[in-house]
C-alpha cells in the first residue's frame, strides 16, 4: 500500500488571463499541500520505525522488571525468615516478662500474708 502511486487528471477550461493566473496559483497551493502531506506521511513512517524500537526496547525492560521483581521476592521470602525469628525472640520476652511480674506479685502477697499474720499474732497475745 505504501508503494501505490495516486493520478490525477485535470481538465481546464479557462477564457481568459486573470482565470489563467487563478488556476495558477490553485495548483501552487495543491502542490504545495501534496508536498506537506509526503512530508507529514514520511515523518508518520519514521515514527513508526521509532514506536517498534520502543516496543523492543519496552520489551528489555520487561524483562529486566522481571529479573528485579523475582529478586525482591526472594528478599521478600527472607526477610519473612527473619521476622519469624524476631516475632519468636519478642513472644519469649513477652514470657519472660509475664514470668517476672508474677514473681513480683507473689513476694508482694508473701509480704501481704505476713502483714495478716502478724496482725492475726497480736490480736492473740492481747486475748491472752
Amino acid at each position: 500500500m505504501a508503494d501505490e502511486r495516486v493520478s490525477v487528471v485535470i481538465d481546464i477550461d479557462v477564457k481568459d488571463q486573470r482565470q489563467i493566473a487563478l488556476l495558477q496559483t490553485q495548483l501552487l497551493a495543491l502542490g504545495r499541500q501534496g508536498t506537506a502531506t509526503e512530508k507529514a506521511m514520511g515523518g508518520l513512517a519514521g515514527k513508526m520505525g521509532l514506536s517498534n524500537t520502543q516496543v523492543t526496547t519496552n520489551s528489555k525492560g520487561a524483562k529486566q522488571l522481571v529479573r528485579d521483581l523475582t529478586l525482591l521476592e526472594k528478599v521478600g521470602g527472607k526477610a519473612l525468615k527473619m521476622a519469624r525469628v524476631v516475632t519468636y525472640a519478642v513472644i519469649g520476652m513477652g514470657l519472660e516478662f509475664a514470668v517476672t511480674a508474677l514473681s513480683l506479685a507473689s513476694v508482694n502477697a508473701a509480704f501481704a500474708l505476713g502483714k495478716i499474720a502478724m496482725q492475726a499474732y497480736r490480736w492473740g497475745m492481747q486475748a491472752v
